[in-house]
């Protein structure tokens, strides 16, 4: 049987992360995966969607480029082209996240893991396994696309979010199911390509977890881009068809798509943890403070304990788990985790919702300031959106933050480290934004927060 210090299993941002940190501690380690380096993250989540995202935006923009004067003879898009391109990128990607993984001197495996005890891990390759010993193991297998009842990803008509990266052509017509964080950016980039798009969400808005505010911005730009809305509905029955899918709603609707994506929740791959006794809570592992589990010296992180099921929260999970396993002291705190949305404009959003700080008791503060009134926003023609902060007027601290606009997920961080680390908004306004720029927003913000707004009333 082989002994290692430290087994990770599962390669997405959390579990390379994991593996990299670890081994940069001089913990021996081994990270054990079944397909492919980078996880969900990498190869159908946030860099091949991001990749089509800013496609569809040069895209649009493009062709809205006769409005400032530049003509165009002919606009074709080669989608297949694209996907090739995606596809070369992700590749490149996993090659660097195997190049750090070499040089770290990671031992890493391609097979699939079943953990057996807290100590004790099977991998097997076909008919072949082995057992591996392990002082510590971390668990970070992600999640993958929950399926509708009723509906099976056929990848012809029916398609989950991961799939529908695979599409090498430009749908006329889609119907997606579910308009929080993935439907909505889908909805975006295929309503930006020219698809007739359908957005079905089952809540009485879209983005339901986000505050209304905010995600009213991206409902009128969906609207603008032709986006048939249907809120407070869900799909009764279907249909497929030779070329098309029939869905029925519980509204009443009738609708009709070339394709149906189904973007409506995710559920961990926790199955590797079947045989363990693990408590479990609504299929996602409970762990402690320190991201260990009811078994001692198993750990898991990311996706598969739900709480904030987004890459950067895996990736700090990593550093909570490793940095225990070292034996320094650091427990998970999901509430300065930031939220982005890469629509256009973009969303990004931090700690409590208005509502939230008030019901909590605090005596709520807020700023708010539009991009409308900022010099470089209409500079370059980006004018849409906001910045608000929530802040608790006793203490002076920022309880959270909403942010709608151009590059907004960029400009979060700002009010992370605010957040996270306490920073009473009366120091925060001796910091000095660049001009011109977008971040002058949250200065502006921060300004009229401590009451010395100069440039807005």
């Amino acid at each position: 049987m082989r002994n290692v210090e430290l087994a990770v299993i599962g390669a997405g941002p959390g579990g390379y992360q994991a593996a990299l940190l670890a081994a940069a501690s001089g913990i021996e380690t081994l990270l054990i995966e079944k397909q492919y380096l980078g996880g969900v993250c990498l190869n159908w989540g946030c860099i091949p969607t991001k990749y089509f995202l800013n496609q569809s935006e040069k895209y649009l923009q493009i062709k809205k480029s006769r409005n400032f004067g530049l003509k165009e003879n002919s606009l074709n898009l080669d989608y297949k082209l694209l996907k090739k391109e995606k596809d070369l990128l992700v590749k490149s990607l996993r090659d660097g996240i195997k190049f750090l993984l070499d040089k770290r001197g990671v031992d890493l495996i391609f097979k699939e893991a079943e953990v057996l005890s807290s100590s004790r891990i099977l991998i097997k390759d076909g008919d072949s396994s082995e057992e591996i010993e392990a002082g510590n193991i971390i668990v970070a297998t992600g999640s993958r696309p929950k399926p509708l009842k009723g509906i099976e990803f056929d990848n012809k008509r029916a398609f989950s979010s991961d799939t529908i990266l695979d599409l090498d052509y430009i749908p006329k017509s889609i119907t997606i199911i579910g308009a929080g964080v993935i439907g909505v950016e889908f909805a975006s980039h295929f309503s930006r390509l020219g698809s007739e798009v359908s957005l079905i969400e089952a809540m009485d808005s879209i983005l339901p977890n986000v505050e209304r505010e905010l995600s009213k911005v991206i409902e009128s730009r969906l609207i603008k881009q032709g986006v048939k809305m249907y809120s407070s509905s869900e799909v009764v029955d279907l249909k497929k068809r030779e070329e098309s899918i029939e869905l029925n709603l519980s509204s009443g609707d009738r609708l009709s798509s070339q394709i149906v994506l189904v973007a409506a929740s995710r559920e961990p791959n926790v199955e590797v943890l079947d045989n363990t006794g693990v408590d479990l809570k609504n299929k996602f592992v409970t762990v402690r403070s320190n991201t260990e589990s009811s078994l001692k010296n198993l750990y898991a992180i990311g996706d598969l304990i739900g709480g904030s099921m987004l890459a950067h929260s895996a990736s700090y999970g990593a550093h909570v788990a490793v940095s225990n396993i070292a034996g320094i002291k650091k427990e998970l705190d999901y509430s300065s985790i930031p939220n982005c949305i890469y629509t256009d404009p973009e969303i990004a959003y931090i700690g409590l919702k208005e509502r939230e700080a008030k019901e909590r008791g605090f005596k709520v503060k807020i700023a708010k300031f539009p991009f409308k009134a900022l010099g470089k926003a209409r500079a370059v023609s980006k004018t849409e959106g906001f910045v608000k902060i929530i802040a608790d007027e006793s203490s002076k601290v920022i309880l959270g933050a909403g942010l709608a606009g151009s590059s907004v997920t960029e400009l979060i961080t700002e009010l992370t480290m605010a957040i996270k680390f306490k920073i009473p908004y009366s120091e925060l306004i001796d910091v000095v934004h660049p001009h011109p720029t977008l971040s002058e927003a949250i200065g502006e913000a921060l300004a009229i927060l401590n009451d010395k707004a100069i440039h807005y009333i």
